[in-house]
Formats: structure tokens, C-alpha cells, sequence
């Protein structure tokens, strides 16, 4: 059958693409594909074509290629289905090809067609877009986009009373609707590279909340005398990596731009599991870099003794620092806030409700999946959307 043949063609040049190309997480696809073909080449019937998967899994591998040149770096797969990626949703729909086939004709009981229902993708889209108002980048919502990679702006099937209130539909619904693979890039493009490129901070709130991890990095020798540590001290599996990822890319270059114009902040809870780790573990220098980052009059009195008696130890000068810091200080930069959660995030350290089980099964509640400080110092943040 000449569509058989077609969609094999067409799998079997979408598995070099793929295996060759730079898009990541293609081992699912591939084998799906793979199957797919297995039972393509087994099939000659119209059913076959009408059932195939082939449409989809084209749909979703040419996307990837072609988003991955738009992004200029690599993508995964999974990116072009349901997931975050670039303040995008990208899903890319496809359909069948049919055929007739006069052995198997049968008229489909009235009521059961979900052709002309344009409810039937709309209710994903809702899906999609509760999903994206759940994971806000920066407290920006993505927006959702749907893809119809065989048609173009031109088709004829546009003009179907069917497909315009489709369409209708998901515009109302908030939708963003392009046509065609090459369209979906250009929209890309235009609405979120650029617009990211020219403003990169543009994202950010005025006041960011900084966490552990953010404390650790913008006083840690690694970060500010990477080029005068022995590389033989990076002797275990986490500081490999850790020297592999700032020799790429070095970290301060990259946040002091953002921080440079910005009110920084910590909650309570963050710093309090950081002066333990500086007290037991910091250099001379990275305590130097603490009493210097942390601002005295945007911080609690007992939090500046806490912080004194960690740092108090030293046997460099401010001057010495400043020699061995080629990334430059954060000077009074961090005030200290008490912990003050939203509401959803004290909510996340209630257990779930067991789910209901069967008569003579033993309920389990589900288990808490976030920290407690987790939740005192991102739910801060959460609570004033940066506008501390």
C-alpha cells in the first residue's frame, strides 16, 4: 500500500536523523519507532494505515530536529510533547492518512462520532494549561502552544466549518495555534528567543531570594580562584563534575550581572543551615567573604552573631581576599528576612489523604515530598513574588 510505504520511508529517515543529530532523550522514540515499523512492514491493509502511530512519532521527531536549530543547543524530545522549555509547552498533534477499504466498510452509529466535537483536544489543552500556571518561570506563566504539523496557514482543511471552530475553540481557551513544523519555529522565535535575548534578565523580580546553594557558590574558593586551585584537590566524583561545570562555564560571570541591580535576600532557615557548613568547612577566605557579603543593618541581631562567631577565625586581610578573588565581592549586598511561607507551601507539609483502597487492603498515606526547609524558603519567595 502506497501509504505503508510512505510512513516506512518516512520512519526510516526520521531514525538516521535522529540517531545522528544532537537532540537528547531520542531512546524512547527510536524504539517506539522501531516497533512501529516491525508492524508496518508485517501490514498491508487500509486498517493498518488508518491505526498507524507513524504520523505522531514524525511529527514529534521532525520537531525536535527543527527546534533544536531554532534553540541552538540541544533539545529533548520530550521538550516537543509536554514539558518546559524555554517559557514554551510545545505539544505537536498530528492525524492519519486514510483509505478506504470496501471490505470492511461499516457505518458508525450516530452519536458516537467525536469529529466535529472541537471539546475533544480541548480538554487536554485545559490539562496543558492548568499544568503551565502550576510551574511558572520566575512567576510567569508559559504560555501553550498547539501544533498542527500537516497543515499549513494555506490548507484547504482550514476552511472546514469543523476545523475553524476547532481552532475557535483553542484560541479561547488561550491556545496559541500555529500550522506546521517551520511555523511553530518562527513563532518560537519570535516570541521567546528574541524577546530573551534582548532583555536577558527580563524575568527576574526586583528582589531575588537567594538559597543554600546560591550562599555557598558566591563566596566558595571555587567560584572566585578556580585558576590557583591545585587540580589534583578535585579528587572525588562531586568535585569532578563541580570543576568540569565552572571550567565551562564560570558561575559569578553569570550571576553578577543579575544580582549587580537586584536586592538580594535569604530567609532565616537558609542561612541557618549555611553557617554551619562555613563554621565547619570554609577557608579563611570564603569566612572572609561571608562577613563581607552579609548586609548589618538588613540582618536580626542574634543572626549577626551567629554570624561573627563563625567567620571570627581568619588569618587573611580584606585586602589579601580581594587579591585572591578575580571574581570580584558582593559587598553588604544580603539581608537576612525571617521565614514566611506561602500558604500552598505549608500546605505541601500536610501528608496526602490515603488514597481509597479495597476492602481488606491497608490505606497508606502518601508520603510528604518536600523538605521542611524547602518549603520555609521557597514558600517565602512564593509568598511575595519577589516583591520583598
Amino acid at each position: 500500500m502506497e501509504i505503508i510505504e510512505r510512513y516506512i520511508t518516512q520512519l526510516e529517515h526520521l531514525t538516521t536523523s535522529l540517531t545522528t543529530s544532537p537532540v537528547q532523550n531520542t531512546s524512547r522514540l527510536i524504539s517506539a519507532i522501531s516497533s512501529e515499523l516491525s508492524f508496518l512492514r508485517r501490514s498491508s491493509n487500509a486498517k493498518a494505515a488508518s491505526c498507524s502511530n507513524a504520523p505522531f512519532f514524525t511529527a514529534t521527531g521532525d520537531a525536535a530536529l527543527r527546534l533544536s536549530e531554532v534553540y541552538g543547543r540541544d533539545v529533548s524530545c520530550e521538550a516537543c510533547l509536554d514539558q518546559d522549555s524555554g517559557g514554551v509547552f510545545e505539544k505537536c498533534e498530528a492525524g492519519g492518512d486514510y483509505e478506504e477499504d470496501d471490505d470492511d466498510d461499516e457505518e458508525e452509529e450516530e452519536g458516537e462520532s467525536d469529529e466535529d466535537d472541537p471539546k475533544v483536544p480541548s480538554s487536554n489543552c485545559k490539562e496543558w494549561i492548568q499544568t503551565a500556571g502550576q510551574y511558572p518561570v520566575h512567576f510567569v506563566v508559559p504560555k501553550v502552544v498547539i501544533c498542527f504539523t500537516s497543515m499549513t496557514q494555506e490548507s484547504e482543511e482550514l476552511s472546514d466549518p469543523s476545523n475553524i471552530a476547532l481552532v475557535n475553540a483553542l484560541e479561547l481557551l488561550g491556545v496559541h495555534v500555529v500550522f506546521g513544523i517551520d511555523s511553530l519555529a518562527l513563532w518560537i522565535q519570535e516570541n521567546c528567543i528574541s524577546a530573551a535575548s534582548s532583555t536577558q534578565d527580563s524575568l527576574l523580580t526586583d528582589t531575588l531570594n537567594l538559597d543554600l546553594t546560591t550562599l555557598i557558590s558566591l563566596v566558595s574558593d571555587t567560584c572566585h580562584r578556580f585558576e590557583r586551585i591545585p587540580k589534583h584537590v578535585f579528587d572525588v566524583d562531586a568535585l569532578i563534575a563541580q570543576e568540569k561545570a565552572e571550567a565551562e562555564a564560570p558561575l559569578l560571570k553569570e550571576l553578577y550581572p543579575l544580582f549587580a541591580t537586584r536586592t538580594l535576600v535569604t530567609t532565616r532557615t537558609a542561612f541557618l543551615k549555611f553557617i554551619p557548613i562555613a563554621s565547619k568547612i570554609a577557608g579563611p577566605f570564603e569566612k572572609h567573604r561571608i562577613r563581607l557579603l552579609f548586609d548589618p543593618s538588613r540582618t536580626p541581631t542574634d543572626i549577626l552573631k551567629l554570624l561573627h562567631e563563625a567567620t571570627a577565625t581568619t588569618e587573611v586581610s580584606e585586602s589579601q581576599v580581594l587579591e585572591w578573588t578575580s571574581a570580584g565581592i558582593l559587598i553588604s549586598k544580603v539581608g537576612v528576612i525571617e521565614d514566611e511561607p506561602s500558604d500552598r507551601f505549608v500546605r505541601l507539609l500536610t501528608p496526602t489523604p490515603p488514597p481509597t483502597k479495597r476492602k481488606g487492603e491497608k490505606a497508606r498515606q502518601q508520603p510528604i515530598k518536600i523538605s521542611e526547609p524547602n518549603v520555609f524558603i521557597y514558600g517565602t519567595a512564593d509568598r511575595y513574588h519577589g516583591r520583598l
